[in-house]
This record gives structure tokens, C-alpha cells and sequence, in this order.
């Protein structure tokens, strides 16, 4: 136990019990806040899958042009031509890379950052790949999560929770998928997201469309708080020990001998004369507080906050532990009953001079001179042979 209390000590002077924490608590910070965005656009890495769509490949007579991608955003035009069929126009971006579906289920929202121009409203599609039922080939039998934005003509954030994607009605009714069957959203097999117009988006009306970013975001605000929790835990737990660790060594510091003390502990004139004081009259049995003032030339009522502060003891303790290193030097160097020597540093009271050396020092007094005479027929026995 000592052992461990030392390496604590040691830590602690040189600031390492601080700063290990403090540089853990930072790296994770850092790290959280770096898996805390994937950024589909602008990116190079889906620059070549971004492409356009519209219902003129269903003969439809809707009209879009070809994306203009830019380091720093996308374009398109389209207007919207009534037709028997519903009229659609949109933008896709491919989440495949290198035939490799993207795992988005570790983030919380996708973020689009754009200017719509006049439509009104705009469909968020991401499109996923369900075991057993999608075929790459087929558009339809991926699955599809929409979102319905409403936007107007200036460029602003849009940030949507995923959980808020859901299966539109016109997809589950035309093509007999079960809701219950297909369960929660396959977002770890994301194979593409779509922006197209809305049921608001007007007709024979030309619409840009310019997209500036499209981002898929890490909630780690628990992570952040759990961490910062944990680091406070530490360091309030880290307080309490030290702190009972620091008390135990005073307590031990100061139960030595009172010459020791006085000679090696303290420069202060008030503190000097107190310790002077004590060490000279502490055999007297009706020693007190008041005696020792006088004595000291010190003021009785700042007695007990000077010992507090220097030995973080009252009187009492103090006087005591001064008595006891002084009854342990008798009953070691000299032959006098115990009695005598309970008599000799200032105890009239034979019981309370037990409990009290006991209470210091663990063992009675007849215990410690028995102690101290085995120790000594060994040493003599050893020194015989």
C-alpha cells in the first residue's frame, strides 16, 4: 500500500495524473469530431456517378439538362411537362463505390446544403439493397426511403434525421412489398440518393437547381458528454484519494519526535515560540490551551487554527503525540515502570495513558517494552553465535 501511495505521489508532483487525463479526454474529442461528417459532394470520389433523370425515358415530356458539377457545386435545369403519367425530374448521386455498398447506419442525419430555385417542394430518395428481394439491374426492387422538403428560392441547410425517411405508399402498393417484411431500413447497403421534385414543384416552370453540399452527420453529443463525465469522474475521485493519501503521510510526519520538530519544521516566529512552549512544559499534567498563550505569547484563540494548519491537529492530538514519542523514548532507554513513565510525560490517569498509546501507536505500552526486549535477547543470541 505504501508502494502504490508513493507512485501516486510521484505522479502527482510531476502533473502526470493530470495531464495523461487531459490528453486521453483531447484525442478523444478530436477523434469524435473526425468520424463525425462523411461528405458524399464535393468529393472525388462520387464525381463520377452523378447523373440525371426524368420521365422522357417513359416517353414522358419533361425535360432536364445534363448536371454541371464544379469543385463546389452541382446544376441542373428541368421543367416539368404535364403528361398521363406522373412527370419526374431529378438528380442522382451513386453511393457504390468500387461495387461496394456504403454503410451510413453509424450516422443520425443527412445533410443537404442547396438553392432550389422555384420548386416549391423537393423528394429526398436514398435507395438501398435488401438481401434476397433487390436486383441491381431492376430500379424498382431497391429500397426506397423518401423524405418530402419543403423549400424556397434562397440556398439554405437542410439537415433530416434518417429516422424520418420512410417507404413511400406508391412503392409498397405497386410493387406488393410488405412493410412489416422489409422491417427497419437497410442503411449499412445504400446504393444511391436521389433529389427530385416534389408534389409542390410547379409546371411549365423552367427550375435550378444548385447543390452545394451533400453530407451524411454523426450525432456524438453522448459520446462527447460521456466522455467529459468520465474525465470529471476521474478527477473528482482523483481529488478524494490524493487527499486521504496527503492526510495519512502529514499524520504520520507528525508523530515523531518533538525535538524534530521544533529544529527542523518550521521558521515561523509565532509557531516557533508555540513548539518551544509545548516541548518545555508538556510533562506538566494540567498543561492547557491557556497555559500555553501565556507561555508562547500567543494569542489562545489562533492556538488551535495554527496547529490545524501546520500539523492538522487540535491541542490535544498535538500534546498527546509530543507525550507518547516521549513515553516510547523512556520505556526504550530506560528501566522504569510504566507507570512511572505515563507519570514523567504529564499522564496522572494510568487507563487514559493506555488508550491513548495504544490509539497512536496500535499496541499497548507493555506490549511495545516486551516487544523491545525480545528484539534485543535475539540480537543477543545472534551475536553469541
Amino acid at each position: 500500500m505504501k508502494q502504490i501511495r508513493l507512485i501516486i505521489l510521484f505522479l502527482h508532483r510531476n502533473r502526470l495524473l493530470f495531464v495523461i487525463p487531459i490528453l486521453a479526454l483531447a484525442f478523444s474529442l478530436i477523434w469524435t469530431e473526425t468520424k463525425k461528417t462523411l461528405t458524399i459532394f464535393p468529393g472525388k470520389k462520387y464525381l463520377h456517378s452523378i447523373q440525371t433523370y426524368s420521365d422522357a425515358s417513359e416517353n414522358g415530356k419533361t425535360t432536364i439538362s445534363t448536371p454541371a458539377v464544379t469543385d463546389q457545386n452541382v446544376t441542373i435545369d428541368f421543367t416539368l411537362r404535364k403528361s398521363d403519367a406522373y412527370p419526374y425530374a431529378g438528380l442522382m448521386i451513386s453511393l457504390m463505390a468500387d461495387s461496394a455498398f456504403l454503410d451510413i447506419s453509424k450516422y443520425n442525419y443527412v445533410l443537404i446544403d442547396l438553392d432550389a430555385g422555384k420548386a416549391k417542394s423537393l423528394a429526398l430518395y436514398l435507395k438501398a439493397y435488401i438481401d434476397g428481394i433487390t436486383k441491381l439491374n431492376d430500379l424498382f426492387t431497391h429500397e426506397f426511403l423518401m423524405k418530402e422538403l419543403m423549400v424556397d428560392s434562397s440556398r439554405a441547410k437542410h439537415l433530416i434525421s434518417l429516422k424520418e425517411f420512410v417507404h413511400p405508399t406508391w412503392w409498397l402498393e405497386d410493387y406488393h412489398f410488405n412493410e412489416a417484411n422489409l422491417g427497419k431500413p437497410h442503411f449499412s447497403k445504400m446504393i444511391s440518393l436521389e433529389l427530385q421534385n416534389g408534389i409542390s414543384t410547379p409546371y411549365d416552370t423552367p427550375i435550378r437547381i444548385t447543390v452545394t453540399k451533400i453530407a451524411f452527420v454523426k450525432d456524438n453529443s453522448f459520446t462527447v458528454v460521456l466522455i467529459s463525465g468520465i474525465t470529471l469522474l476521474y478527477f473528482f475521485i482523483y481529488t478524494l484519494v490524493f487527499m486521504m493519501i496527503q492526510r495519512k503521510f502529514k499524520a504520520k510526519q507528525t508523530v515523531i519526535s518533538y525535538k524534530e520538530l521544533v529544529v527542523e519544521n518550521d521558521a515561523d516566529k509565532d509557531m516557533q515560540r508555540l513548539m518551544d512552549a509545548v516541548a518545555k512544559h508538556f510533562a506538566a499534567p494540567e498543561f492547557s490551551v491557556e497555559k500555553l498563550a501565556r507561555e508562547a505569547g500567543v494569542s489562545a484563540s489562533r492556538i488551535p487554527g495554527m496547529l490545524k494548519v501546520r500539523f492538522d491537529m487540535n491541542f490535544k492530538q498535538y500534546l498527546n503525540a509530543i507525550r507518547i514519542a516521549e513515553a516510547k523514548r523512556l520505556l526504550r532507554e530506560t528501566d522504569n515502570q510504566i507507570t512511572t513513565c505515563a507519570y514523567n510525560v504529564g499522564y496522572n490517569n494510568i487507563p487514559h495513558f493506555n488508550r491513548t498509546f495504544k490509539q497512536l501507536e496500535g499496541i499497548s505500552p507493555k506490549e511495545y517494552r516486551k516487544n523491545l526486549r525480545g528484539e534485543k535477547r535475539e540480537t543477543g543470541s545472534t551475536s553469541r553465535v
